[in-house]
């Protein structure tokens, strides 16, 4: 408002639009966290009974088996504080001490405890695994899981199974170490990437690149430009769906 009042910057429309948008980032981002992050996280060390479709393949952290899922219910043994509605559909980094005899898509019931991410450090931080999606941890309880079969396939599963294998392939074309960089370089996939090499790259300041970034997002919209030029697009044209 006050950028609209000053003849000056009111001239210069970019500057009171570049401050709408940040006002309007900062609004939505806080509506996010109200109404997305914070309802899964009032269930922090409650028991439930969820069930769950399995949506990212098995890795081994500290000596358990981590499976990515994501719930199509949750029940919880006692209710919210204030009575408050149970969040339904959301993502979970599901822990067990043994391996499971579960895969991709698989739709499985299973007893867990629920525990909100510990302030940890870098690709362990609350913060880290906000930005994926996953506000709680859940650790199995009782004797396994019920696996109920597989969910109906989709794009998202073909997607998946298609990352699921070039994994596979660099592990089998190239030693673990190598095959672990690259895996996170090109995929954002840091389960194999040793503890050395994280600080390694926290300390020389290109932690960046082991997340799937602005940087990843700028390589693929410059590679579907140049596709579209190549197909003699108009250059406008071709730009507008490389932002899309």
């Amino acid at each position: 408002a006050a950028a609209l009042a000053v003849r000056v910057t009111r001239k210069r429309g970019i500057i009171p639009l570049a401050f709408l948008c940040a006002a309007a980032a900062c609004f939505t981002t806080g509506l996010f966290l109200q109404k997305v992050v914070e309802p899964p996280r009032r269930m922090d060390g409650m028991q439930a009974v969820v069930t769950a479709k399995v949506v990212g393949s098995p890795e081994r952290s500290n000596g358990r088996e981590i499976y990515e899922v994501e719930t199509l219910s949750v029940a919880l043994e006692e209710p919210l504080p204030g009575g408050e509605e149970v969040p339904q559909r959301i993502k979970l980094r599901f822990s067990s001490s043994t391996p499971l005899d579960i895969s991709l898509y698989d739709i499985i019931s299973a007893n867990v405890y629920l525990q909100a991410p510990s302030a940890g450090n870098g690709y362990t931080s609350k913060l880290s695994y906000q930005s994926e999606g996953i506000y709680l941890f859940a650790y199995l309880r009782g004797n396994g899981v019920e696996n109920l079969g597989q969910a109906p396939h989709d794009l998202r599963y073909v997607v998946l199974r298609g990352r699921s294998a070039l994994l596979f392939q660099l592990g089998t074309l190239l030693p673990e170490k190598q095959s672990s960089l690259i895996a996170g370089l090109i995929l954002g996939e840091k389960s194999g990437i040793s503890d050395q090499v994280i600080a390694d790259f926290k300390v020389c300041g290109i932690s960046h690149l082991l997340a799937v970034s602005g940087l990843h997002t700028a390589f693929f919209a410059q590679m579907l430009l140049f596709l579209f030029l190549h197909l003699h697009i108009p250059r406008r044209l071709a730009h507008l769906l490389a932002a899309v």
